[in-house]
């Protein structure tokens, strides 16, 4: 993978592929996973990545005034889950 590359993926400019994320999580021993079909991976800006968010909590405290969904099923719905999960990052020097 060439300097520029990640250059251009530290400053949230680059659009690496999936074969490129797997490249940089083997060097921390660690494994890149989607639940998507699909094997491009996008970042998106900050400011695009804040209004999706911003849009999100705003839909999700919509339902949950309407009633259509309850607080526990909204906390279950954005909960992160992680079943034993463990690593040890090796050193980079």
């Amino acid at each position: 993978m060439s300097v520029k590359v990640i250059k251009a993926i530290e400053s949230g400019n680059g659009n690496p592929s999936y074969d490129s994320l797997a490249k940089i999580a083997a060097v921390a021993d660690l494994h890149v996973a989607f639940v998507s079909l699909a094997r491009s991976v996008e970042l998106m800006d900050r400011r695009a990545r804040a209004e999706e968010e911003r849009l999100g909590r705003q839909a999700d405290a919509q339902a949950l005034a309407s009633g259509r969904v309850s607080e526990r099923e909204l906390h279950e719905r954005n909960a992160l889950r992680v079943d034993e999960l463990s690593f040890e990052l090796r050193s980079l020097a």
